[in-house]
This record gives structure tokens, C-alpha cells and sequence, in this order.
């Protein structure tokens, strides 16, 4: 009777090792799936204007970084340079998002530039067909939002806007 439980305990043992989770799929860098140069306009908000500011012809470049993050690109001749080293992505359903923490470089003149934190949130569609990026600074001009969108400006954001 010893014998039979013993040889069944050590099948039992067998087959729960042989049966373990090894999670073969291969692992995935979602920021792989997002990276590009994504060319579009930003619409910029700020204490001291009642119309948001609209720039055309801005670019954010994505690049996967080797450990999952995204690292976040936004140069501007008006609002300066954006760079975000260790963005994290994540995804839920068709929607990918990104989100992380840096400093920025903004100034009226060479002379004037400083660093300021910044945080970024944005939004990729799947397709890639829709993207928005959110860059927030919140000293200076008494907090500055910009909205990156892709694409061609609305000519009701050209009508309203202010260069």
C-alpha cells in the first residue's frame, strides 16, 4: 500500500512539473508597436489667452526603448523641446496610451531658456489613424497645455486661432 502511494505521489509530482506555466510567448514592447514620427498641429492653452494658440506643422517622434518604455520627442520652434526618456505604455483594447514625467527646455530667446518639469499623456489609435498628445507645464505662464493632434489643422481652429 506504502509503495502504491509513494509511486502515485511521485507521478502526481511528475505530471504538476511537467504541466508548469513556462509562458513560452515571446515577450512584447508595446512602445515598438507605437513608435513613428507622427506629424500633425498643437493647439496651446495658457492662463493669459482666452483662444488657444494653434501651431501647424508640429512633429512627436516615438522610439521603443529596449525595456518597454517609449521615449517621447516634441521640438518646437514656438514651445521649445519636449523630451520624455521613459514613457510607459499600456494598451485596453484598441487604444494605446502613454504616459511619463520630464523636464523641458522652454524660453522667449536663447538667452531666457530654462528647465521646467512637463508630464505627457497621449493616445494612439491601433490603426494609428488617431493621436493625441497632451504636454502639460505647469510654471509657466501660469500653466500651459498643449494638444498635439494629428494631422492637417481645422479651419475652424485656423478662423479662431491665434499664431
Amino acid at each position: 500500500m506504502k509503495l502504491k502511494f509513494n509511486v502515485f505521489a511521485i507521478l502526481a509530482l511528475f505530471f504538476m512539473v511537467s504541466c508548469s506555466s513556462d509562458n513560452e510567448d515571446p515577450i512584447v514592447n508595446l512602445a515598438e508597436n507605437v513608435q513613428g514620427n507622427y506629424k500633425g498641429y498643437t493647439l496651446a492653452d495658457f492662463k493669459y489667452t482666452e483662444i488657444p494658440m494653434t501651431t501647424p506643422d508640429e512633429s512627436v517622434i516615438l522610439t521603443a526603448n529596449a525595456d518597454g518604455t517609449s521615449s517621447v520627442s516634441y521640438a518646437s520652434n514656438k514651445w521649445g523641446t519636449f523630451t520624455i526618456s521613459d514613457a510607459v505604455v499600456a494598451v485596453n483594447g484598441d487604444i494605446y496610451s502613454i504616459q511619463g514625467k520630464a523636464k523641458t527646455v522652454m524660453g522667449m530667446s536663447e538667452e531666457s531658456k530654462k528647465e521646467y518639469d512637463c508630464e505627457v499623456k497621449g493616445t494612439i489609435s491601433k490603426d494609428k489613424k488617431t493621436v493625441s498628445f497632451l504636454f502639460k507645464v505647469p510654471s509657466v505662464m501660469g500653466g500651459v497645455t498643449i494638444t498635439f493632434n494629428l494631422g492637417e489643422v481645422p479651419m475652424a481652429d485656423v478662423i479662431a486661432g491665434v499664431y
